[in-house]
């Protein structure tokens, strides 16, 4: 659990930055957007690949390492996020983050919060 979120910290969070964070206005665009894309998803491909072996991090139970990557997923899977930039993810995130969403109530607020949830927030940037 701890490696799953160091990882997500150190490896995936630097490619996020040049990508996600470019669409929601939080990051000057990288001098090559494709080469920051190409990057992101390798670096999320292989995150999900070690530690998606189940529903979950946990397997079929939730961690605290969940509840740290599922924010950022959320965001980089919206069409604005592709719409601006051209990223996409690969399906095996998405049915990550909609798992996640189904069993974990609270997560409605990255969705819907009145227009300040990651999801409405990057509708507004379409």
């Amino acid at each position: 659990i701890d490696f799953a979120m160091d990882s997500m910290s150190n490896e995936v969070y630097k490619a996020h930055h040049d990508t996600v964070y470019v669409v929601l206005g939080f990051a000057s665009p990288p001098t090559d957007q494709q080469a920051a894309n190409k990057t992101y998803t390798e670096k999320l491909d292989t995150w999900a690949t070690h530690f998606l072996k189940g529903k979950f991090v946990g397997g079929d139970k939730l961690t605290i390492a969940d509840f740290k990557a599922v924010p950022l997923l959320i965001a980089a899977m919206q069409p604005a996020v592709k719409a601006k930039i051209g990223l996409t993810v690969s399906d095996r995130v998405k049915q990550y983050v909609d798992d996640f969403c189904a069993v974990v109530p609270s997560s409605k607020m990255l969705q819907s919060a009145g227009g300040y949830s990651i999801v409405e927030f990057l509708a507004g940037k379409m």
